[in-house]
């Protein structure tokens, strides 16, 4: 199966989604089509033994669409892709600037008696009607050619009985054009017989500005939508400019520039103050504060050095660093953010089913109101020039763009904030989900906790100062590779200067499995281990201080190392795996917000309460193996909860796959993260809470677009019908037209606020 991205042209609204979408499916061999209406893409499955793309693309084409460009999964293809999306808007550009100028003309000509506008005699409706109408008619020539698409788009729709918001727009303006020319020629009979006054009167009812109008106000209007809706497509393009063009890389002991898209992994670049790191890698050299807020969103500069890895798009602030490059092209994390957002922004929300059912029969339903709004006018003793003003502006106020636009955009903006702040959301579908969710499942070893041991607590002997015990436990436990040893070693750099670590003698190492280490320090036999080491080694005494005043920190949980030099205990360190800094807040805002939390580990008993009480969680289910934490979700599942699951382990991968949302948070295994719905950039339990009020925010904007979008509607069409005519109001086209464009731009706008909406 063979999935490709094509970009179409002359998708406006969410009726030649639908066409689009109905023509591709017809074809043998297509498996699935998804359309996006803001990006103006379709993401086509289909068996290439049965159909290739070029059959595809003249299937579209025959529908009245166009295929711009077929975007492979490469950067040339994206940037052609996004260049031409960048032609598509120089043309509304022009045709909405070229209409403006002849429409304001043709206003000033046959609305400028109206205002006392100054206009030559020889276009005075008054003086001389035929040259007032004629004028009027020469003006709007220009308007219809400059907006030809529409008419040839919007008929061509119409007969293949898929019609669409051109479709409306032709008809109405088409209807105005032929009334127009109709009294035209009638206006030119009467003054052929002397009755001016005949023709006076015929002149007031010309509607060749209304045609104008409807379509110069449509341009404008497509022109505006298309930069609000680029705004939002930028989001993810930007992400791939942030891409610095040229690299430094060494080659033996010299610098040569490349450019960066010619990075191979295995090379060594050089990056110094003030640069962007071109890819992916690991440092092999030097240290410097990087500023990774393009991809996590972290407002301070981390700190970096050898064997930390490197993100490409990242800045650094000061310092410099060489790095062996590890990752490139589409295997950068830049490349699969960018990729994750655009295969989610073509996924469709559950909740815009609701538009397609509506848009699928919204226009010929307009349509057909537009055709009884002109019978019963006419019924009701109207004449014809009213009741085609009350169709026409049925016709044009109905604006089924807004429909399609309601979730697209809200969806994109979204994904693209989320991505900005290091949220990666795969679907659409997911996007709705998460705004539900009742119940979070949070493993504790690296997601509630940081994953790695620190030490908690120190006892030291009386005969001992406490920096000779760490420089002693320094000593030991340097030369060991356990977790264990690795969290003694840090906790001693940080509590005592690398630089006064007074380096002690030792000889004879040996690391005993399961026990600890043994050693001769300065000549004395040292061992730190547990209390069998103790035991083997002779120097256990129950009654000594450093074992009693342990024993309390063992019955929490924690991991206790003894220090003794000589078959004499001199100290001790007590270690466990700490709560993150931000998990207690995370996720106390979870069960303020009627979210149960529980815990999923399978750690012991004993540990997982004591992490689960300094957190406030209530339910913890400890001792667990992978097939457990999947039984525990399903059981919530059959309870109709709307499950979460969050961790980082290859141990989590079922119970991700199992939960109706699976987060995979930032350290986590590429296991985890292929299983998830969602990944989170950072290592940080609050982006779990953000994800749910990313959810939340999404959804709710999507509700208020299809709200607005569906009551513009249904109060518009009524009202352009004349609703209100008895209380003295009615609508005109030029009205219309103008109310119609605003829909749609206002949907994309409101989307636009979750740029900055109180999610984060």
């Amino acid at each position: 199966m063979k999935k490709e991205r094509l970009i179409i042209g002359d998708m406006h609204c969410a009726a030649c989604v639908a066409n689009v979408k109905k023509n591709i499916e017809t074809i043998d061999g297509v498996s699935g089509v998804d359309i996006n209406l803001l990006t103006k893409t379709a993401d086509i499955s289909f068996n290439e033994n049965k159909v290739n793309v070029d059959k595809i693309s003249n299937v579209i084409e025959n529908a009245g669409y166009r295929v711009l460009e077929i975007v492979r999964d490469n950067e040339e293809d994206r940037i052609n892709a996004l260049n031409k999306l960048d032609d598509e808007q120089k043309i509304l550009k022009k045709r909405a600037i070229s209409s403006f100028i002849f429409m304001l003309v043709l206003f000033y000509v046959a609305m400028g008696h109206m205002f006392h506008f100054p206009l030559p005699e020889v276009f005075d409706m008054m003086l001389n009607p035929i040259m007032f109408i004629g004028i009027q008619f020469v003006l709007l020539i220009p308007i219809m050619l400059i907006n030809l698409h529409i008419f040839k788009n919007g008929f061509q729709m119409l007969f293949r009985r898929s019609p669409n918001m051109d479709t409306l727009v032709a008809i109405g303006s088409t209807a105005a054009f032929i009334y127009g020319v109709y009294n035209f020629v009638v206006a030119f009979n009467l003054t052929k017989t002397g009755d001016i006054a005949g023709a006076h009167n015929v002149a007031g009812n010309i509607y060749f500005e209304s045609a104008g109008m409807i379509l110069a106000f449509v341009a404008i209007g497509k022109y505006f939508e298309g930069r609000a809706k680029a705004s939002v497509t930028r989001e993810i393009s930007s992400l791939m400019n942030l891409t610095p063009k040229m690299t430094t890389i060494i080659v033996g002991q010299e610098k040569q520039k490349i450019a960066s898209e010619d990075l191979k992994i295995g090379d060594k670049v050089i990056v110094v103050a003030g640069e962007i790191i071109a890819t992916d890698g690991i440092i092999v050299e030097g240290e410097a504060f990087i500023d990774q807020s393009s991809i996590t969103g972290e407002s301070m500069p981390v700190e970096k050095s050898v064997g930390d890895e490197v993100i490409g798009t990242t800045l650094v602030k000061n310092g410099y660093i060489i790095f062996e490059v590890t990752k490139v092209g589409n295997e950068t994390m830049i490349a699969k953010i960018q990729k994750i957002i655009e295969d989610a922004t073509t996924t469709k929300a559950p909740i815009e089913k609701l538009a397609d059912r509506v848009s699928a029969i919204f226009v010929p339903a307009v349509i057909l109101i537009a055709i009884i709004t002109f019978i019963i006018w006419m019924i009701m003793g109207k004449e014809v020039s009213f009741a085609l003003q009350m169709a026409i502006c049925v016709l044009v106020i109905s604006c089924p763009c807004a429909l399609g636009l309601a979730t697209p955009t809200a969806v994109m903006v979204g994904m693209s904030s989320g991505a900005a702040n290091g949220i990666l959301v795969r679907s659409a579908q997911t996007l709705e989900i998460i705004g539900k969710t009742n119940t979070v499942f949070l493993d504790k070893t690296g997601t509630i906790t940081n994953g790695e041991p620190k030490v908690t607590d120190v006892i030291v002997k009386n005969s001992i100062s406490k920096d000779e015990f760490l420089v002693l436990a320094y000593a030991l436990e340097s030369y060991s590779d356990h977790p264990i040893a690795e969290g003694v070693v840090s906790y001693i750099k940080e509590t005592i200067k690398d630089d006064e670590i007074t380096k002690l003698n030792v000889e004879s190492f040996e690391q005993i499995f399961g026990r600890g280490v043994k050693a001769t320090v300065e000549g004395k036999k040292c061992i730190a281990g547990n209390i069998s080491l103790l035991k083997d080694e002779d120097a256990y005494n129950e009654e000594d201080s450093i074992i009693a005043g342990s024993l309390p920190l063992m019955e929490d949980g924690k991991t206790v190392i003894f220090f003794a030099c000589n078959d004499n205990i001199i100290g001790s360190l007590a270690l466990a795996d700490t709560v993150k800094q931000d998990s207690k807040e995370a996720i106390n805002w979870m069960i303020d917000n009627q979210t149960d939390v529980v815990m999923l580990t399978g750690d012991d008993v004993k540990v997982a309460n004591l992490i689960a009480k300094e957190v406030g969680i209530k339910n913890v289910y400890a001792n667990l193996l992978p097939q457990d934490k999947d039984e525990y979700i399903s059981k919530h599942q059959n309870n109709s909860d709307i499950t979460m699951m969050v961790g980082d382990g290859i141990n989590d991968a079922p119970s991700l796959v199992r939960a109706d949302i699976g987060v995979a948070i930032g350290a986590g295994t590429d296991i985890a993260k292929d299983a998830a719905d969602v990944i989170l950039v950072k290592n940080e339990l609050s982006d779990v809470a953000r994800t749910i009020r990313l959810g939340k925010s999404v959804m709710k904007n999507i509700k208020e677009n299809l709200f607005w979008a569906l009551f513009y509607n249904v109060i518009g069409i009524p009202v352009a019908a004349g609703l209100l005519v008895p209380f003295g109001i009615t609508l005109t086209p030029m009205i219309a037209s103008a109310a119609m464009s605003l829909s749609s731009i206002s949907v994309v706008l409101n989307a636009l606020r979750l740029k900055k909406a109180k999610w984060l």
